[in-house]
């Protein structure tokens, strides 16, 4: 990132920076994309599908128990939750 960049940034982010700290913040963004880049090119052990999915959702099946007994207040068969209007 050279210094116009560093200075469009700081004005989109609406920062005051003085000429030294656009010359940090020039530095620090290109140390920050130079590690990126080296991320970029690490295999890892679970490369993303297309999908972006990082693994099969399988359907589970729970006993009702499992789930009900954690919720606080019941009426029935019914779960009563908080409100969330």
């Amino acid at each position: 990132m050279d210094i116009e960049e560093a200075k469009k940034t700081a004005r989109i982010a609406r920062l005051a920076l003085s000429e030294a700290e656009l010359r940090k913040l020039a530095k620090d963004a290109d140390e920050i994309l130079e590690w990126a880049e080296q991320l970029e090119s690490v295999k890892s052990e679970t490369e993303k599908r297309e999908s972006g999915a990082l693994r099969d959702d399988l359907p589970q099946h729970f006993e009702p128990q499992t789930i009900t007994k954690n919720f606080p207040q019941k009426s029935g068969s019914h779960l009563k939750v908080p409100r969330s209007l």
